[in-house]
């Protein structure tokens, strides 16, 4: 037999107090011998209908797949070409997807009590709140999970409740507005504020993310340069930065140079920037207390962080530099094709005076 993803599989089916039950054979067994060893016991009278709910919760099971995944990255460490294997910092995206989302909706659940419907509304509930792409490699965990224990020695699962749930379509990302020169000159111009000033400018002379800049401690600045290595998720602080090509050193002019030392004569502490609590800072926060009130004094269309380093890949472009050398800047991966498709604009004032003549 097929899933409706093509891949196939072996079914045994048997009768138990006048109903047809059907059950999925581990894929990592051999289904004749299995269903040999499975005549055996119904010969005798024991039919393998547990009550329902009866299992462990997925919880309790996590520490099997934690073992798991910790010999995936123990093989890729080794270099162990036999085994599948991937980076520790993929397993800490795992763990983090766990915690934050599969946990809090199926931990309490007895393994087998889950089904399809509930994966289904599962899916559902993150595309509330992100884009599906985002959402479709959570899923891909939770079915990984699942995998497992239908394979377990203990037989936790008989079949993988994602199978049939069918991966959500990609949307395109809505990208956010860009400045022109103007605007974000008279954006910074309305910014009296010593530590926003330093805050906004990183964005548009460095380019930096505001996760980085948030997460910027006084050794990561010395002589006109900023050693982006660590960054801030949700208040928390990351000790690398969103990818390995993030990590990257970036020149600074010397007037934002001058700014960051009188910051730090004034602020003190490790962290260059905190909020009024003497918190790691947030991006929403900054931008409704930074960005928004300048944009407003100065009479400009509302833009973000973002928006900020969107204009610094465009302004460098404008100024010659190449594009591996803007991506290198950026902390994008010499290449990649995000870089064009969400930082690239061109405004129509800019392509009026390319005429063509033939003859």
């Amino acid at each position: 037999m097929r899933d409706k993803q093509g891949k196939s599989f072996h079914q045994y089916r048997y009768k138990a107090n006048g109903k047809e039950v059907r059950r999925v054979i581990p894929a990592h067994l051999d289904p004749i011998g299995f269903c040999y060893q499975k005549d055996a016991f119904f010969g005798a009278g024991q039919f393998d209908l547990p009550k329902r709910g009866s299992g462990p919760t997925l919880s309790k099971l996590m520490k099997i797949y934690y073992a798991h995944i910790d010999e995936q990255v123990f093989a890729f460490q080794s270099g162990n070409k036999y085994v599948k294997g991937f980076r520790p910092e993929r397993r800490d995206r795992i763990k983090s997807e766990i915690n934050r989302h599969i946990l809090p909706h199926f931990g309490d659940m007895p393994v087998d009590t889950i089904k399809p419907k509930h994966v289904s509304k599962f899916q559902k509930a993150l595309v509330k709140n992100m884009l599906p792409q985002s959402a479709n490699p959570i899923i891909s965990v939770l079915s990984d999970i699942f995998i497992m224990l239908v394979e377990h020695d203990e037989e936790y699962l008989e079949n993988n409740p994602c199978a049939v749930v069918k991966p959500l379509p990609t949307v395109e990302r809505k990208q956010g507005y860009t400045p022109t020169t103007a605007e974000v000159e008279a954006t910074l111009a309305e910014i009296d504020d010593l530590q926003s000033d330093c805050m906004a400018r990183l964005a548009a002379e460095a380019g930096l993310r505001f996760s980085e800049i948030a997460g910027l401690t006084w050794l990561s600045i010395s002589d006109c340069t900023v050693k982006v290595t660590e960054s801030v998720c949700k208040g928390n602080r990351n000790r690398k930065p969103k990818s390995k090509a993030a990590e990257r050193v970036v020149p600074i002019d010397t007037s934002l140079n001058a700014k960051l030392a009188e910051l730090r004569l004034k602020n003190g502490g490790d962290a260059v920037f905190r909020n009024g609590w003497n918190n790691l800072c947030q991006p929403s926060t900054a931008a409704r207390k930074v960005l928004q009130p300048a944009q407003k004094r100065a009479g400009v269309q509302t833009f973000g962080w973002h928006g900020l380093r969107r204009w610094y890949r465009n302004h460098q472009e404008t100024q010659g530099v190449p594009l591996a050398h803007i991506q290198k800047l950026m902390g994008h991966a010499i290449g990649s094709a995000v870089t064009d498709r969400h930082y690239t604009v061109v405004r129509q004032d800019e392509v009026m005076g390319y005429t063509v003549r033939v003859g």
